[in-house]
């Protein structure tokens, strides 16, 4: 590309293969920025500039050379001071990191430094509010999103490297952090964790365990974080434990919950462009419940009442989903999310007047009286009742019909 004499898009091409290499560890990523930041200066292109010397930063930060990535973070910082580019510290960018956590050791560097002390400060509250306000946040973060699975079985990402088994170390690592997580936005006593963790040791041999196994578990989530430092994600005070899940921890669970409600409040207000938003929000929602709440770990008491509690948020969204592909017209869909709502919980009677409405729709009568044939069936063996008056009035018309 540079002999076309193109040196602008020469060096956002080394960008581009810089960037990529940084987030592989790739060792010929200082040669691609190094290139790029050639051609940027030769076209006195700043932002440019801005964006090489900000991966340049990254890659030192995260080989855990923070004094050979110290230049290249004072030269992204006047860059950004001097031409307003605060968007490339505190939001997404086109050729910018697509895990904005990687932005956030540089800004906790840049804030321990008193010349940089008060912008760094109000970058991170501008694109980090939580890592900002939080106390015990002061130089450290792992640099990269924590993402974790709960709806089926228990699955974790640190960026877009999967946890692997190997790396728990102990089986009993994964059951804490699913324990924390449950119990998210309180602080467990020390003694009740090894109660549920441990109810066969003596007291002092569950402490012992715990202390293994929460080093264990600080490990496979911070691989990198540097001695006698404190951990970002397990918080503790005295002796209570928290699970703390601030900027940078996304969980399905409630990006489920999130979906859910919004595309209630889009379907509530009624409009044909609400209700295909309803639609594909839901679809996305319902597409994200892999299964029932930590499923390998049914059995433990502490994790039972988030599941019922998440099950009728399941199926109430997916009744939703089905009431409003009857009324898009597309029965066949709706059909399909019927079957799943009721093989799901054959005692969930809204799903079976779904279904009665939508083979009626499409002109299965047989099919429509069989649904409620199958719904008092299922009502008497599970529940002891039978179907309530409007589900019968809608059986009744069938039949009538």
């Amino acid at each position: 590309m540079e002999p076309s004499g193109d040196m602008w898009m020469a060096a956002q091409l080394w960008t581009a293969l810089g960037a990529i290499s940084v987030v592989h560890g790739a060792q010929d990523a200082l040669g691609w920025l190094g290139q790029a930041q050639h051609q940027f200066e030769r076209c006195k292109d700043t932002y440019g500039q801005a964006m090489v010397r900000l991966w340049q930063a990254i890659w030192w930060q995260r080989g855990e050379q923070s004094a050979n990535a110290l230049p290249h973070i004072d030269a992204v910082l006047a860059l950004v001071q001097q031409h307003d580019y605060a968007g490339l510290l505190t939001g997404a960018t086109l050729l910018g990191p697509r895990d904005r956590m990687m932005l956030v050791p540089i800004l906790l560097t840049a804030r321990a430094d008193q010349r940089w002390h008060v912008p760094a400060q109000h970058w991170l509250a501008d694109g980090f509010p939580a890592i900002a306000a939080d106390y015990d946040t002061e130089s450290y973060h792992p640099g990269s999103t924590l993402r974790i699975q709960t709806l089926g079985t228990l699955r974790v990402w640190r960026g877009m490297a999967e946890i692997a088994p190997r790396e728990w170390r102990r089986k009993k690592a994964a059951l804490l952090l699913a324990l924390l997580i449950t119990n998210r936005h309180r602080w467990l006593l020390r003694d009740q964790i090894c109660e549920w963790l441990w109810p066969d040791e003596t007291p002092a041999e569950a402490v012992g365990q715990l202390k293994v196994t929460l080093h264990a578990l600080n490990t496979a989530l911070e691989p990198a974080r540097p001695a006698r430092t404190q951990p970002f994600y397990i918080r503790r005070q005295d002796e209570t434990y928290r699970f703390v899940a601030l900027d940078g921890v996304w969980l399905d669970v409630e990006e489920f919950e999130a979906r859910v409600a919004a595309a209630q409040a889009a379907a509530d207000k009624g409009t044909n462009d609400d209700i295909q938003h309803a639609l594909a929000t839901l679809m996305l929602a319902v597409g994200m419940y892999g299964g029932e709440y930590l499923s390998e770990y049914l059995y433990e008491e502490w994790s039972q009442n988030e599941r019922e509690r998440l099950r009728p948020v399941y199926l109430e969204a997916v009744t939703l989903l089905a009431e409003l592909l009857i009324r898009s017209q597309r029965i066949t869909e709706a059909i399909q999310f019927g079957e799943l709502i009721v093989a799901r919980n054959p005692a969930w009677e809204d799903g079976y007047r779904l279904l009665i409405e939508a083979y009626t729709l499409q002109g299965n009568r047989q099919q429509a009286l069989a649904t409620y044939e199958r719904c008092v069936r299922n009502l008497q063996t599970h529940l002891g009742v039978a179907p309530l008056p409007r589900t019968t009035l809608a059986y009744e018309a069938v039949k009538r019909a």
